[in-house]
């Protein structure tokens, strides 16, 4: 916690995928980032915390797990469900453009900044939360630790990603503090840490130290693992276009 803003890191130990709550310590009021399917663990820690949730965001449409994001709509109907204005989602959602701010959602007096980001997929947005104390960033796919989002699922763009990386993320500070939504050997990261730096990411991911658009292209287009199991049935699922009940367990569980 920092002054007024309460900011919790949920970390999936099965899979390694991240969510992240943003509220006011001031209003009880919070915006839960990328939840993923088992919600259980979010809602267990907004009782105990007295949080009021108000919204839900997902950073993109993720292909390798199932979003939450309807799933806890269930048990706050009048919050807010966002996402950025590109999704083709087929469900109802607020639409998000970049410059967005979303501090009056929760009655803040910190700035939550919408950075419009694609690259990984058409329709990625960040997260900057603008502090006294420091700035992070809730970085979704498009900068993880040590690495970068992959463009191979079907809704990615190498020369966004640069763009996004580049010419909006890299410019912010230094010592802006980077939250991921996925860490550790579960997607493939050899970092153990939970988040990092842009300073650190500059300097040391190996995505970064190239010096043309041409070399970056390059390294998104060799050696990636290989991709997610049922990836497209998830992103169908994520969508709306397909039931959530249809889906099989390893959906579920991936």
């Amino acid at each position: 916690m920092e002054g007024e803003l309460v900011f919790h890191q949920f970390i999936r130990e099965s899979t390694g995928c991240a969510s992240y709550l943003i509220a006011s310590e001031k209003t009880g009021k919070g915006i839960l980032v990328d939840p993923v399917i088992d919600i259980e663990r979010n809602e267990t820690y907004l009782k105990d915390h007295n949080i009021e949730l108000v919204a839900l965001v997902d950073t993109h449409t993720h292909a390798d797990h199932l979003s939450g994001i309807r799933s806890f709509s269930k048990l706050y109907p009048s919050a807010i469900i966002a996402m950025h204005e590109s999704s083709p989602a087929v469900f109802s959602y607020t639409k998000l453009k970049d410059g967005d701010h979303l501090e009056n959602w929760i009655g803040a007096s910190f700035a939550i900044k919408v950075i419009y980001t694609p690259g990984h997929a058409t329709d990625h947005i960040c997260l900057l939360l603008e502090t006294p104390e420091r700035n992070k960033l809730i970085s979704g796919d498009c900068l993880f630790i040590g690495d970068v989002g992959r463009t191979d699922l079907g809704r990615g763009d190498n020369d966004a990603m640069y763009e996004s990386l580049f010419h909006k993320i890299l410019l912010l500070p230094p010592e802006t503090e980077v939250y991921p939504a996925h860490i550790g050997a579960k997607h493939f990261l050899a970092s153990a840490k939970n988040s990092t730096t842009i300073g650190t990411e500059r300097e040391t991911n190996p995505a970064l130290q190239v010096h043309s658009k041409e070399e970056f292209v390059k390294y998104m287009t060799e050696g990636w693992p290989p991709k997610p199991a049922h990836y497209q049935e998830i992103i169908e699922i994520n969508f709306g276009k397909k039931s959530l009940a249809d889906a099989p367990e390893e959906i579920v569980r991936a």
